[in-house]
């Protein structure tokens, strides 16, 4: 069979060879291959200038560009149970409520539809009106929430699209209306300091650990053979392994430490911390704390990441702590006050869901992104301790800075100790 479609494409071949020495036929054929490009780049402007009116943009709705408004009935507001009094959103503010009550106020003829995601859950997509939302208080799992509202209209390549963050209330409403200028103002460190003890704490930062790491990962993936001699290590010269509980405890003068205490950490929660960094920590009898940005836990993204149950069996273990590294890894002094509360507190309230309240609230900063604007507002959140940067020298520990040692997969055992006396001095 194969041999017949060879010879058959051999006949072609020669048929059009020979009509290439007609000089009719040849005119022909070059006119109509003129004719085939000058359709396919007509074809290719077309898409150029169609395809951004085929694929919806994303973008934040104002009161510039948009003719509605998004309003809540709000608790303390409501006059009647069949009347209530709605209030324009202002996008800035972190709202507390109980039942969730959301309007599109305005001129909605040309609206195709309403998109409401909760959490990053779809629970409600309007094509028609009214375009409201109500989510009843026993409908909203979580205390801190995110509602994405999105609006796309007819005719209109725009998906108009804004976050609105809130907090479940009790029977004692208030709202919660925060300044982000005041939250910017807060200085860095504000703890009683005559209970703080300066010190210098080492805090160790892997994030990745693999048999066999390839070049280019050297700097945030570390070897088994590499970790476990790191481990061994640290015991031989004499430091001891210590929680951030233990620290916290003794930053605010309630107990103290051992002689050359360190803290072992790990960022980010993928899958290698459950199996290859915990075992050789059970062995050891080591503990450590691994920071995971909770949108991701059990996610296969480009990396693995452990799952929640696999966090549980950590945890009971006795020896890992999981602490927050934000809801999705986002870049906390980038963000409004409400947006940075929704990622801090939501992360929490995941963690805590899963795997039982925390002793104390730690939190590491993806991409070491803080300010006096992010200490602040973590401190009026609740968090306990703040892993910030890492130590380039002289640093002292305290709840708000505490900075960290980079391990990478170039660092021998003895560069290790070397570097954490270095900084001790």
């Amino acid at each position: 069979m194969n041999d017949f479609f060879h010879d058959m494409l051999e006949y072609v071949y020669e048929k059009v060879d020979a009509l290439h020495d007609n000089p009719i036929i040849g005119v022909l054929f070059g006119g109509f291959s003129c004719l085939f490009g000058v359709v396919i780049a007509i074809l290719v402007m077309l898409y150029v200038v169609i395809q951004p009116l085929i694929v919806p943009k994303v973008i934040k709705f104002t009161t510039n560009t948009n003719p509605l408004s998004v309003h809540l009935a709000l608790p303390n507001e409501q006059k009647t149970d069949v009347f209530k009094k709605y209030t324009e959103i202002n996008f800035n503010t972190l709202y507390t409520m109980n039942d969730l009550d959301c309007l599109i106020i305005g001129d909605t003829r040309n609206v195709e539809f309403v998109h409401y995601r909760l959490n990053g859950v779809e629970i409600g997509k309007k094509e028609e009106p009214p375009y409201n939302i109500f989510l009843p208080e026993e409908s909203v799992p979580f205390d801190t929430n995110e509602l994405k509202i999105a609006i796309k209209w007819e005719n209109d390549d725009r998906i108009l699209e804004q976050y609105l963050y809130f907090t479940k209330g009790g029977p004692d409403y208030v709202e919660q209306v925060i300044d982000i200028d005041q939250i910017r103002t807060v200085p860095a460190m504000t703890e009683d300091t005559t209970t703080v003890r300066p010190i210098h704490v080492p805090v160790l930062m892997y994030h990745d650990f693999k048999d066999e790491v390839p070049e280019d990962e050297q700097s945030v993936t570390v070897s088994t053979e590499l970790f476990e001699a790191h481990i061994k290590t640290l015991l031989a010269w004499g430091y001891h392994p210590i929680t951030f509980t233990d620290l916290y405890n003794y930053l605010n003068g309630n107990g103290r430490l051992p002689y050359n205490p360190v803290i072992i950490t790990a960022d980010d929660g993928y899958l290698s911390n459950y199996t290859i960094a915990y075992p050789i920590l059970k062995q050891y009898n080591v503990p450590a704390t691994y920071f995971v940005s909770t949108a991701y836990v059990g996610v296969d993204t480009y990396m693995e990441h452990f799952t929640w149950e696999q966090a549980k069996e950590m945890e009971d273990s006795g020896l890992i702590t999981i602490q927050s590294h934000t809801h999705t890894h986002a870049l906390l002094n980038e963000l409004s006050y409400p947006h940075l509360f929704y990622q801090v507190n939501y992360s929490f309230e995941l963690i805590e869901q899963h795997l039982g309240e925390r002793d104390i609230r730690v939190l590491s900063y993806p991409m070491f992104r803080y300010d006096n604007y992010t200490i602040g507002a973590l401190e009026s959140i609740g968090v306990d301790l703040q892993i910030t940067n890492i130590n380039g020298g002289g640093a002292v520990t305290t709840p708000t800075d505490v900075k960290r040692i980079h391990v990478s997969n170039f660092m021998s055992p003895m560069e290790l100790i070397w570097e954490i006396q270095r900084l001790e001095h």
